[in-house]
C-alpha cells in the first residue's frame, strides 16, 4: 500500500460568531487540502488526446496542436497510457491506447501523416476518446479525455445539453473530460459545460502560441493528483445553504469536487441567512448544525471517508459582531465569487450590446477588486479589450475567468498575488488573462508597450 497524505477538512466562517437579529448572509468556506512533505506514490494516468483537424485548424493552429501532443506525451511517465483521436466530419484513432514509452517511438510520424479537412464533429471525436478509456474507468488509473477544438460544432450531435449529459454519464463511470478551446470562434458555453460535467478543467488559448500553457497545466495537474472522485455531502438541520461554486450536484445534498493535487486545496463557498442559522444554533444542544462528509479515492483507487463539523458559534449582538475580526481567506474567496458573478452579468450585457450596463458592472468589479491585486490586474486586462471594443475576446475572457474563480484549485494557504505566479505549476497560476500565456503577460506587465500598450485610462463610453 502506498503512502496516502491526509485529506484535511476545515470549515471557516467569515467571523467566529453569529449576529442576532440580522438579515445579512453568514459566509462559510469549506476547504479540502492534501498536505505532505514526503514522497508519495503517483496516481497512474490514462489519457486520450482528442484533436480537431477540421479546416479551420489549418496552418499554425494544427502545428501547435501537434507540438502540444508531443510535449504532453514526453512529460508522461513511461508506464502511463496514452492514445490520440483526430476528428473532422469523420473520426479516426490515430494512436491506439498504449504506454507512453511505446507512444514516443511512433507518435511524431503519425502526427506528420495528416493535415486539415472537413467540418467539426466534436461529439464524435470526444465519444471515441471516451469509449477508448471506458474499459479502464474503474481501474486504478486516472482516466482523462483532453479535447481540443477551435470551432463551432456543425456535424454529428450538436445539442449542448445532450452532449453534456453523455459527458456526465462517462464521468460517473470513471472517464473524466477536460477541454481546450483555441482562438475566438469555438463555443465557450459548450466547452466549459463539458469540463464541469466531466469533472475536468476548462482552458483556452487565444493564439497557437497560447496553446502551450493549457496542455502544460493539464499534465502538471494529472501528475500531482493524490485524491480523485472527491464527493462532498452536507448534513444539516437546515436545507437553505447555498453553494456558490459550479460543482455538479450528484444528489440533493452531495456535490462532485475537483480532484486534489499534492499541497493544494479545493474549496466550497456556502451562505445562509444569519438569523435563520442563529435560531437553529440557539435550539441546538451540543450538536453541530452542519456536518460535512467527504469520500475520495487515493492513488490506488481505494475509497476513504472523512468528516468534519461546524463548531457551535456564540450568538452576539450586531454591535459586538462588528468587533470580531474577518477571516482574510474567506473574504478573498467570496470576493472572487462576487467578481465571477459580475463577470457573468457583464458577458450577457456585452452579448446584448448593452454598453451602459457593461460600464456599470465594470464599476462593480472595481469595488470588489479594491483590496485584491490579482482581481485588479484581471480588470485591467478586461479594460484593454473594452477600450479596443474587442467584444469577442471579452466574452471568452469573462466566461473563462468567472469559471476559474468559482472552481480553481489553490495553493495551500495561498499567498498574496505577485510576480512569482510563474514559479507555480501552471494549474495553480492566478492568470490575469485566461487565454494568454503567463510569460507573455509577465513581459507586458514589465513593458506596457508589449502586446497591447498602456492598461491605464478610464472606461470608454460606447452608449
Amino acid at each position: 500500500m502506498n503512502h496516502v497524505p491526509a485529506l484535511d477538512i476545515s470549515l471557516t466562517p467569515i467571523k467566529p460568531a453569529l449576529a442576532a437579529g440580522t438579515q445579512e448572509d453568514f459566509q462559510l468556506l469549506i476547504r479540502l487540502s492534501a498536505k505532505t512533505e514526503t514522497e508519495i506514490a503517483r496516481t497512474p494516468i490514462a489519457v486520450v488526446l482528442v484533436i480537431d483537424r477540421s479546416s479551420s485548424m489549418r496552418g499554425k493552429r494544427l502545428q501547435a496542436a501537434k507540438d502540444c501532443c508531443l510535449d504532453f506525451v514526453n512529460r508522461l511517465h513511461d508506464q502511463d497510457q496514452v492514445g490520440v483521436v483526430i476528428y473532422e466530419d469523420r473520426i479516426k484513432v490515430l494512436l491506439e491506447l498504449m504506454s507512453a514509452q511505446e507512444a514516443r517511438a511512433c507518435l511524431a510520424k503519425k502526427l506528420d501523416s495528416f493535415d486539415v479537412k472537413g467540418c467539426t464533429n466534436l461529439h464524435g471525436g470526444w465519444l471515441m476518446g471516451a469509449n477508448t478509456l471506458l474499459p479502464l474507468g474503474k481501474s486504478t488509473n486516472m482516466c482523462r479525455v483532453l479535447l481540443l477544438s477551435d470551432g463551432k460544432v456543425n456535424r454529428g450531435l450538436i445539442d449542448a445539453d445532450s452532449i453534456c449529459h453523455e459527458v456526465a454519464l462517462l464521468a460517473n463511470q470513471g472517464v473524466t473530460t477536460s477541454t481546450v478551446g483555441l482562438g475566438l470562434n469555438f463555443n465557450e458555453n459548450l466547452m466549459t459545460a463539458m469540463a464541469i460535467s466531466g469533472y475536468g478543467t476548462a482552458m483556452y488559448g487565444v493564439t497557437p502560441e497560447d496553446l502551450v500553457e493549457p496542455f502544460e497545466a493539464e499534465i502538471d495537474l494529472l501528475s500531482q493528483l493524490v485524491w480523485r472522485d472527491v464527493k462532498l455531502k452536507i448534513n444539516s438541520t437546515l436545507n437553505t445553504w447555498k453553494n456558490h461554486n459550479d460543482y455538479i450536484q450528484c444528489t440533493e445534498n452531495t456535490w462532485q469536487m475537483p480532484a486534489i493535487a499534492v499541497n493544494t486545496e479545493a474549496w466550497m463557498a456556502l451562505t445562509i441567512n444569519m438569523e435563520e442559522l442563529a435560531k437553529a444554533v440557539s435550539h441546538t444542544e451540543n450538536l453541530s448544525v452542519l456536518t460535512v462528509e467527504i469520500s475520495a479515492k487515493d492513488c490506488d483507487g481505494v475509497e476513504h471517508e472523512f468528516m468534519a463539523s461546524l463548531p457551535l458559534l456564540p450568538i452576539v449582538s450586531a454591535d459586538e459582531y462588528k468587533q470580531f475580526p474577518i477571516d482574510e481567506m474567506v473574504e478573498k474567496r467570496f470576493a472572487e465569487i462576487a467578481v465571477a458573478d459580475f463577470q457573468r452579468q457583464a458577458r450577457l450585457a456585452i452579448q446584448r450590446r448593452d454598453f451602459a450596463e457593461v460600464e456599470r458592472l465594470l464599476q462593480q468589479l472595481e469595488e470588489c477588486a479594491e483590496n485584491n491585486l490579482w482581481l485588479k490586474k484581471n480588470l485591467e486586462e478586461l479594460r484593454q479589450n473594452w477600450i479596443k471594443k474587442d467584444f469577442m475576446l471579452m466574452e471568452k475572457e469573462l466566461a473563462y475567468s468567472s469559471y476559474s474563480m468559482k472552481n480553481r484549485l489553490t495553493k495551500l494557504n495561498e499567498d498574496e498575488y505577485s510576480d512569482f505566479e510563474l514559479d507555480k505549476p501552471a494549474y495553480l497560476r492566478r492568470k490575469t488573462s485566461q487565454g494568454r500565456r503567463s510569460d507573455n503577460l509577465s513581459k507586458r506587465a514589465k513593458n506596457p508597450s508589449v502586446q497591447g500598450g498602456d492598461v491605464s485610462g478610464s472606461i470608454p463610453n460606447f452608449s
